[in-house]
């Protein structure tokens, strides 16, 4: 259970790193903010990513499996909201190959002992 609240953490901090530093081509308001998004953004960013350390490293016992598992939720989120929020296609050949890698992984640092 702790490793997919984990992956759900990471997942979530990704998603709010996006904001972070995409924000501001997909709403040029926020563009003029920077230190204001830093402040908002930058706490829960740390939390988030703190919490799902902690989980992760409980469940896999291996900061390495709890790295690659961090790794592969960012290359998974990441295209989904370019996509929806930027309409940058993820149906290329090299963006969806990336994508089958993330599962991949996830799946190695879950379920391989």
């Amino acid at each position: 259970m702790k490793i997919f609240l984990s992956l759900f953490l990471m997942i979530c901090a990704h998603a709010v790193a996006w904001f972070t530093y995409n924000g501001q081509f997909v709403w040029k308001s926020w563009g003029k903010h920077p230190l204001l998004t830093a402040v908002a953004l930058g706490p829960l960013v740390t939390i988030l990513f703190w919490w799902s350390s902690r989980f992760g490293y409980e469940a896999l016992g291996s900061a390495w499996s709890v790295r690659f598992l961090a790794f592969a939720a960012s290359y998974f989120i990441f295209p989904i909201l370019t996509y929806f929020l930027m309409g940058e296609n993820f149906f290329e050949k090299k963006v969806a190959v990336s994508m089958l890698l993330s599962f991949m992984i996830i799946y190695i640092q879950v379920y391989w002992k």
